[in-house]
């Protein structure tokens, strides 16, 4: 025998429509523990709904008791009765029945733009952590530009958000003529600054590589392996770049030009205050 089961809101009267061949009481026991997860990217709209509200803030009822064979029948039934689907304001994600799992357009679009949400909020905390408040991007005509979310500009304009990522980091020196500085937040003064680059005459220097894309895209790097591995070209053609007779030379590979830059001076950092 199977059972299927509501479970009611009491603050906002959103629905869900379950099936069970366990007894209410033990279902519903399972829903709670559930919801008691710390890992809120594994719960599903009922279980996160719980956790949100509480366990005493849902009332149970035992809708109809049938057959295994019908089960299924019955529960897409009262999913379409209750309207208890995500995209009608209740906690189901699907029609309901094993066989007919797909979620909706709807659905899948209103739980990426929470997800979104989400991910920008943890990002914040994050941020806030490191007493970080946002960034300054440069664009190539010079003009400065806050930014709140790094990733979010990089895809705005076409750009890639690793490397303004390590723009922000200072492992990068430019991307496509774009500059990133990361803004800290100075708990004592309250006041905003950025970290600078300051040449050091005991440091060591390092070679830089400008890559071209067959696009125009322009970035430069320091970690030319890496970008090997990221793009799947053949590691055997790195080695040709090794050897100092082979600065301010540019080579082919691929679909793009690496031109080996002549060592610039480790830089040190300095703290510049903004206004």
């Amino acid at each position: 025998m199977a059972v299927i089961y509501l479970a009611q809101n009491c603050i906002n009267f959103k629905k869900y429509v379950g099936l069970t061949s366990l007894s209410l009481q033990e279902r519903k026991h399972r829903h709670i523990l559930a919801s008691r997860s710390d890992d809120k990217n594994r719960l599903k709209a009922f279980q996160l709904a719980l956790k949100k509200y509480g366990p005493e803030n849902f009332k149970w009822y035992e809708v109809i008791e049938c057959s295994q064979e019908q089960a299924e029948t019955f529960e897409r039934f009262f999913i379409k009765h209750f309207e208890s689907r995500y995209e009608n304001h209740g906690y189901n994600l699907t029609d309901g029945g094993e066989g007919n799992q797909k979620m909706s357009k709807e659905c899948l679009c209103r739980m990426g733009k929470k997800q979104s949400v989400r991910v920008r909020k943890r990002k914040i905390e994050e941020n806030l952590k490191k007493n970080i408040i946002g960034y300054q991007v440069t664009h190539p005509n010079g003009q400065p530009e806050y930014v709140e979310f790094i990733a979010e500009f990089a895809k705005e304009h076409g750009l890639s958000a690793f490397s303004m990522n390590q723009l922000s980091q200072k492992k990068m020196f430019s991307c496509n003529g774009y500059l990133c500085d990361t803004i800290y937040i100075d708990t004592k003064t309250n006041r905003p600054y950025i970290v600078e680059r300051e040449p050091s005459s005991t440091s060591k220097k390092l070679r830089e590589f400008e890559i071209t894309h067959s696009n125009g895209f322009k970035m430069r790097t320091r970690f030319l392996t890496r970008f090997f591995e990221e793009h799947n070209l053949d590691p055997e053609i790195r080695r040709t770049f090794n050897g100092t007779s082979n600065y301010e030379r540019t080579f082919i590979v691929s679909d793009y030009q690496i031109k080996i830059l002549k060592p610039n001076v480790k830089c040190g950092i300095k703290k510049k205050n903004l206004k």
